[in-house]
């Protein structure tokens, strides 16, 4: 099935012969926008193709195309659960490694993947959770900045205004960071007190279940 984003980008599973692309996508991620480093472009897809190839009934992608060009992909890697008396085959599945292009985010690609993976989910009769708790860590740009400044492993700062930068990042964010069950401030808790507010949250949250 194709699924169709706001910006008429493409979304079908994608099959070994996009093995070139789903590499190129994952190395300009862990890259570009984490700062890794490692194997080079080229030795990068070999090892990938090799390692996708292995895992092709396991590991389900998802691949988003505009004119033509793979611009972001979404993962369903499914895992046997350990099985129980009413159920002995039972499998899970999660979704893994979405990621757009910087320069298409915000515009439904990422939502019509995650959406595209789920519903594959479905069709296999994998089992996954209808609900969680989500955590989102807050800060203000200005701790953000102060926490980050003498980074140098954050490609995504490495602009003439990293704080404006920090502040268009978070803006765009937003609208997600708020979908979160619960939102922490961490301006003024110490790392200590986050984890304790968090397992606080997690514990309300399962007694009310």
């Amino acid at each position: 099935m194709h699924h169709t984003a706001q910006i008429a980008a493409t979304i079908r599973r994608a099959g070994a012969a996009d093995s070139a692309a789903l590499a190129q996508l994952r190395w300009l991620w862990r890259t570009s926008e984490r700062g890794e480093v490692g194997l080079t472009p080229a030795a990068f897809e070999a090892a990938f193709t090799d390692w996708w190839s292995a895992r092709q009934s396991s590991h389900v992608a998802y691949i988003a195309e505009h004119g033509g060009d793979p611009v972001g992909m979404a993962w369903l890697a499914v895992f046997d659960r350990i099985p129980q008396p009413r159920d002995l085959g039972r499998q899970a599945g999660n979704v893994q490694s979405v990621f757009v292009l910087e320069e298409l985010r915000n515009q439904g690609i990422g939502s019509a993947l995650v959406e595209a993976v789920i519903a594959e989910a479905r069709t296999r009769g994998v089992g996954y959770k209808t609900h969680a708790l989500v955590v989102c860590l807050w800060a203000s740009p200005e701790k953000i900045w102060e926490r980050v400044k003498n980074q140098t492993h954050r490609p995504l700062l490495h602009d003439p205004d990293p704080q404006k930068k920090i502040r268009e990042l978070l803006a765009a964010r937003e609208q997600f960071y708020k979908q979160a069950d619960v939102l922490v401030n961490t301006d003024i808790r110490s790392p200590r007190e986050v984890a304790q507010h968090v397992v606080h949250q997690f514990r309300l949250e399962a007694s009310g279940r």
